[in-house]
């Protein structure tokens, strides 16, 4: 049992597309990967738009979306503020309970955080108190362009502060800024000041691409390989 809890530099930088994309590739190969997700806002149950929907669809997943994830809040705000506002109660220990239950059944869980590293999830809780809480590396997803590095560097000192150990970076969306100076030279500069890898370099895929596109473009930019040798260690696909 082994995953990671995937997690932005900001809100809307693809981490779903990316977590939804790993869980089917690697389902692809054999492996029993699931995606997971506590909280979700800005939408409502059955929402074809939301996190859960497309974690499903690109993960190949059969299970229903509200064991993908278990809340679902309408207001478009961080969870801990929608769910207050909503009047909904949220647990943690709830969420530590469910992660483990499937960590124990999967062979790799990936777990999405909304929002950037330091959002509250839940009242005084975070994605950082998750990934400590199962004992899970953190995956970091965050736009390729300009501005980036900052928001990165950022993320991995606050992560690393916490506790947990930070996998690796996966730029997302390269190109949308039209090739850039910065979209180029952004990989180096990350490595030098952060020492993490950058595991991979995403292009951006403009329209509404389909599942095997997405997939696909992962796959091809993505070091699938060196993501689960280093979560779990020895594994090979």
């Amino acid at each position: 049992m082994s995953g990671a809890v995937v997690i932005g530099t900001d809100t809307e930088v693809g981490k779903t597309w990316i977590t939804g994309a790993l869980v089917g590739l690697y389902r692809e190969v054999g492996l029993r990967a699931t995606a997971w997700k506590p909280v979700q806002s800005g939408c409502r149950p059955g929402d074809p738009g939301s996190d859960s929907a497309r974690l499903k669809w690109l993960g190949g997943l059969e299970e229903e979306e509200s064991s993908i994830c278990p809340y679902t809040l309408a207001e478009p705000l961080a969870p801990a503020l929608a769910a207050r506002r909503a009047g909904v109660a949220l647990d943690p220990q709830k969420w530590r309970e469910i992660l483990n239950v499937r960590l124990q059944r999967y062979d790799l869980v990936f777990v999405e955080g909304a929002g950037g590293i330091t959002v509250p999830l839940a009242d005084g809780f975070t994605a950082v108190d998750l990934a400590k809480g199962a004992d899970l590396p953190v995956l970091v997803v965050a736009r390729a362009g300009l501005g980036t590095v900052n928001h990165i560097l950022l993320t991995v000192a606050y992560a690393r502060q916490a506790g947990p150990r930070v996998v690796g970076v996966i730029l997302n969306g390269e190109g949308r800024d039209g090739g850039t100076v910065a979209e180029q030279t952004n990989p180096e500069l990350i490595r030098e000041y952060s020492d993490v890898p950058i595991l991979g370099r995403v292009p951006w895929l403009p329209g509404r691409p389909g599942r095997e596109e997405i997939l696909g473009a992962v796959k091809e930019h993505v070091d699938l390989e060196a993501i689960l040798q280093s979560i779990r260690g020895g594994d090979r696909c």
